[in-house]
């Protein structure tokens, strides 16, 4: 898979094409490293790149999302590409959110997949990491809205980011 299949594809569905994949990629890159917080993956293009799916739990977590009451969190979504990608699934966007500690990532997604208006995803802005988070203690009202309701928990792009500390 090309790091610009998801973009052509969810852009066609979603009815935002455009006529320079390459170029509107780079152009994100570019704002991604200029903000200051380019991981890895920005540097390398892999942002585009929808990871979840090569994973051997994918097409039960897609049979389940789409089959039952529940819903799925990305944690460290970034741009929500994997987000993207189980709605090409067939996934009800509804059910499906983002929990992200930059929020210039979001807006980026946005931008990358032409869907500002239209998606019906829920991106959160926070920190899994900060205690009050994972407490439930002087949290976001939309993060404390999905405590309990939580199906499948996705954290497959941020574990390598942690520093021993925040994984003790």
């Amino acid at each position: 898979m090309s790091y610009t299949d998801l973009v052509r594809k969810y852009r066609s569905i979603v009815g935002a094409s455009v006529d320079d994949i390459d170029g509107l990629v780079a152009n994100i890159k570019q704002q991604a490293i200029d903000s200051g917080k380019a991981y890895y993956c920005v540097h390398q293009g892999w942002f585009s790149s929808p990871r979840i799916m090569t994973l051997p739990y994918y097409p039960k977590a897609v049979e389940i999302l789409r089959n039952q009451s529940g819903a799925f969190l990305d944690v460290g979504c970034m741009m929500g590409t994997d987000i993207r990608q189980l709605i090409v699934d067939g996934v009800p966007a509804e059910r499906v959110y983002g929990l992200e500690p930059a929020p210039k990532y979001i807006e980026l997604g946005y931008q990358l997949y032409g869907d500002a208006d239209l998606l019906k995803s829920h991106f959160l802005v926070g920190d899994f990491t900060d205690e009050s988070v994972s407490s439930g203690a002087e949290v976001d009202p939309g993060i404390r809205a999905l405590m309990g309701h939580i199906s499948i928990i996705y954290a497959g792009s941020v574990l390598h980011l942690l520093e021993e500390k925040a994984i003790e």
